[in-house]
């Protein structure tokens, strides 16, 4: 869950049928009000998978995955040309489960570069006829 939880709420979450339930603490969260309710709690950004940062709020400047990220409850947030965003903040998603599996299949990683390929073209491309080639 990305988005800051309510003490209050802690029956909702209960009721959360997961194999694992993983929260990222929001800026008003503190660890030990969550402890017992989630099977991990992190304090920052979480790597999942080659191209996926889940992290409460939106991470800039990163062109190699796709940041999942909540607290922009407004949906407004400026991204970065080249980042991509997506904004799951409970108001935003209307309070329900996204399915990563099924975004995954319909194609939201399809446009982003693997940090892999991103390496090895920097690497290669930083000479040209002898000459250093800028980073951009």
């Amino acid at each position: 869950m990305l988005n800051e939880l309510l003490l209050q709420q802690s029956s909702f979450v209960k009721q959360i049928k997961a194999r694992k339930k993983i929260l990222l603490l929001g800026n008003h969260d503190k660890k030990k009000d969550y402890k017992g309710l989630f099977d991990e709690i992190y304090d920052g950004p979480l790597l999942i998978a080659e191209k996926i940062l889940l992290s409460h709020e939106p991470v800039y400047a990163l062109s190699w995955c796709l940041n999942i990220h909540g607290h922009d409850h407004s949906n407004i947030e400026p991204y970065k040309i080249g980042c991509k965003h997506l904004n799951l903040a409970a108001n935003v998603c209307g309070y329900m489960p996204v399915s990563l599996g099924k975004l995954i299949k319909e194609g939201i990683l399809s446009d982003i570069l693997s940090i892999y390929r991103i390496t090895i073209d920097q690497a290669t491309g930083e000479k040209k006829n002898g000459e250093a080639v800028p980073d951009n």
